[in-house]
């Protein structure tokens, strides 16, 4: 049975998307070691420090924040709960932060938050699902995280092979991938 959020895919489509999903992982990045020594990099109590991770290994310049910016960065990132993303767009109004930044945060922070990634929206995009990618616009981050949640879902066991990375990683690696072909 389809998820709800992936109401309107085109359901051939996916099928055939996690056929091929084993065999497009193997040139996709899914051995990004990188990326997969960054997942256990942050340990401990959440902290600027982490950020400041992240953000280099995200790329993004590093910013330092007033005290009282960055208790309520830390304290919006605690509370958030997965897949809620509501509670972010508060901090869309501070200078130097977007939707992807937070997504990388998220991602690294709780293993569970898909990164916001262009190319994966047009991935999203060819099932015909609605998956704007608007940096600055916290309710298309939304609609991204329930896509891929319900890519999750839908997905059956033989579609995403072993792997140390979480899942979530594999679908948007896999619908980059997608979204090329």
């Amino acid at each position: 049975m389809i998820p709800v959020a992936l109401f309107g895919i085109d359901a051939e489509q996916c099928e055939e998307f996690y056929a091929e999903l084993p065999q497009i992982l193997l040139t996709a990045g899914a051995d990004d070691a990188d990326y997969e020594a960054m997942l256990y990099n942050i340990e401990g109590e959440l902290c600027l420090e982490h950020l400041g991770i992240i953000d280099e290994w995200a790329g993004n310049s590093p910013v330092v924040w007033p005290e009282d910016i960055a208790q309520e960065i830390l304290i919006t990132l605690e509370v958030v709960k997965y897949p809620n993303v509501a509670l972010l767009e508060g901090l869309l109004r501070l200078d130097e932060i977007d939707v992807p930044r937070m997504a990388s945060w998220l991602h690294f922070l709780t293993k569970v938050y898909p990164l916001y990634d262009e190319r994966t929206c047009a991935g999203l995009r060819k099932f015909g699902l609605t998956c704007p990618y608007e940096p600055n616009d916290i309710a298309s981050y939304g609609v991204y995280v329930a896509l891929i949640e319900g890519f999750k879902e839908f997905a059956p066991a033989t579609a995403l092979p072993e792997y140390s990375l979480p899942r979530q990683r594999l679908l948007q690696l896999g619908l980059a991938a997608w979204a090329r072909n």
